[in-house]
């Protein structure tokens, strides 16, 4: 299972990253669940799903939640993507865009013990999770300037984090990771990968 973080500055592609594997997913005939604490951009949404068929884009299922609404909470919309990926075995991928968003303070570990049980429920059921989050500036450490909001909790619970940065050229991105740096670019259909 791909658990992945990805935590940068707005505007430098989380989303579109996450659109982009929404799609193969969706073309796999496959399940996406999708949270969020705004809105999905309806543009970059059909700019990324154009020509996917009724059938398969019917499998994208997207939730919000508000921090000040008890009903459409972050825990709830957790819980409520719990119960559908253990009754729906066809979905593959889960995604929590801006999973900080509006966080006070003593929110932050309640949301990372439910990112933990969405965690445990993906094993049980070979699921995906991606999750995106605001980077913030490291200020002591000119090596790496950002760093990902909660990196190591989320990382406790099997995540990989991965920071956005912008690249040399305009509109271009890095993504780094333990593993390496891949660049990219955003284009209106989604991502494109530079060699």
């Amino acid at each position: 299972m791909n658990y992945i973080h990805y935590s940068g500055i707005p505007g430098s592609g989380k989303t579109s990253l996450c659109l982009v594997e929404s799609r193969k997913n969706l073309e796999d005939d496959s399940r996406v669940f999708w949270l969020s604490g705004r809105s999905l951009d309806p543009q970059r949404f059909s700019q990324i799903m154009t020509d996917l068929s009724i059938s398969k884009a019917s499998k994208f299922h997207l939730l919000n939640f508000n921090s000040n609404e008890r009903e459409s909470s972050f825990e709830n919309g957790i819980n409520q993507i719990i119960r559908m990926c253990n009754q729906l075995k066809s979905t593959s991928l889960i995604i929590i865009d801006d999973w900080d968003y509006d966080m006070e303070k003593y929110e932050k570990s309640i949301r990372i013990n439910k990112i933990s049980e969405l965690v445990e429920c993906s094993k049980n059921n070979s699921i995906n999770v991606y999750l995106t989050s605001k980077s913030y500036e490291n200020l002591s450490d000119d090596e790496n300037r950002y760093s990902a909001r909660a990196a190591s909790d989320l990382e406790k619970i099997g995540f990989n984090n991965h920071i956005i940065s912008e690249g040399i050229l305009e509109n271009e991105y890095i993504i780094t990771a333990s593993n390496g740096n891949i660049v990219f670019r955003i284009i209106g259909t989604g991502i494109e990968f530079v060699e």
